[in-house]
């Protein structure tokens, strides 16, 4: 449950690039060709930390290693989770800027894809997303807040809290990118993208013509 989300939060990154395409990749601040590429790095340096400290903290329990190793593998992990959550809100910011940014030019929307945002799995998937995103940042935070107040402190202690917001919170975001994964939301893959790109070159190649 400590390194799960990290990969649920990566596979929800990697979806902007399918999401640009069907709109218009302009309207993205940075290109989305280079989502995956941050993501994945971010990704990576938050489950390299979550696993050195998790291995820290674990070790010094069974006293392999001194006390302070746990205090240590704590704080590891703790910025670990810090970096996830940055990574997200970073996400967060650029996916509402996105939104905005593509409603004010509807004129640039890939008309190609119009079938794609039209479908009821397209709308059902943009609703499951959001509820997917939060899901995963509520797990982030309470385990921030959990490593924050140490292992002996009052939130590790409250089991109700741990089954809703570390179990249940990740059990649902798990389902959510199930019931709508976005194999079945984007089936054809980039179809309709070699469509549009086959007949740009059929208007060009009539320009030349009509020249």
């Amino acid at each position: 449950m400590l390194v799960g989300p990290a990969f649920f939060a990566d596979s929800m990154y990697l979806t902007f690039v399918d999401i640009a395409e069907t709109y218009t990749p302009s309207a993205s601040r940075i290109d989305p060709r280079i989502y995956p590429t941050i993501s994945s790095t971010c990704t990576f340096l938050a489950l390299f930390l979550l696993t050195i400290g998790s291995l820290m903290s674990s070790t010094s329990i069974v006293n392999i290693l001194s006390s302070s190793a746990l205090r240590a593998g704590t704080t590891v992990t703790l910025v670990g989770l810090v970096l996830q959550l940055l990574t997200m809100l970073f996400f967060g910011v650029m996916c509402i800027d996105y939104h905005y940014r593509v409603r004010r030019n509807p004129q640039d929307w890939n008309a190609y894809a119009a079938p794609t945002r039209a479908s009821q799995r397209f709308v059902l998937f943009a609703w499951t997303s959001q509820a997917f995103y939060w899901l995963v940042g509520a797990s982030v935070v309470y385990r921030i807040a959990m490593l924050a107040q140490g292992w002996d402190g009052g939130i590790v202690k409250n089991e109700a809290a741990f089954v809703c917001l570390q179990g249940v919170t990740v059990l649902l975001a798990g389902y959510c990118f199930s019931a709508l994964h976005p194999g079945y939301v984007f089936p054809k893959g980039t179809d309709y993208v070699t469509q549009r790109a086959a007949l740009k070159v059929i208007d060009e190649k009539l320009e030349e013509a009509e020249a």
